[in-house]
């Protein structure tokens, strides 16, 4: 799940937990589509990519999106996301052979303190 950005953002949407609104585009014309509802400036990002490969942010007009667009496809053939993009910071959470790492495990441990604050009930197993 972790290289699939679709799957992820849409199980963190599914925990109630924070993320960027994104939509997938197959083709160049769909990008633009999404990028206009979405609102400049959006990210474009391979779907199944890591480490920053084939990411194009502060994407913020049509002819940049063309070739933002052109990066992400030229690394993957998958779908590219194009997201709002979002001021203010950039978590991530590794995880290994399963299991995240101690620093993923305050990250959840930190999230898991927020929903408490905020009375939800969330339960998730990170042994």
């Amino acid at each position: 799940m972790s290289t699939d950005k679709l799957q992820t953002n849409a199980f963190l949407c599914h925990l109630g937990l924070p993320a960027t609104e994104q939509r997938a585009a197959h083709t160049l014309a769909e990008a633009r589509v999404h990028a206009q509802e979405l609102g400049w400036p959006v990210v474009v990002k391979p779907s199944d990519q890591g480490k920053g490969r084939g990411v194009s942010v502060g994407v913020d007009s049509s002819d940049r999106l063309d070739s933002a667009f052109e990066r992400a496809r030229a690394v993957s053939a998958r779908p590219v996301v194009v997201e709002r993009q979002l001021a203010g910071l950039d978590h991530r959470l590794l995880v290994l052979r399963g299991a995240p790492t101690v620093a993923g495990r305050l990250f959840i441990s930190a999230l898991l303190a927020v929903a408490a604050a905020r009375n939800q009930n969330w339960k998730l197993d990170i042994a």
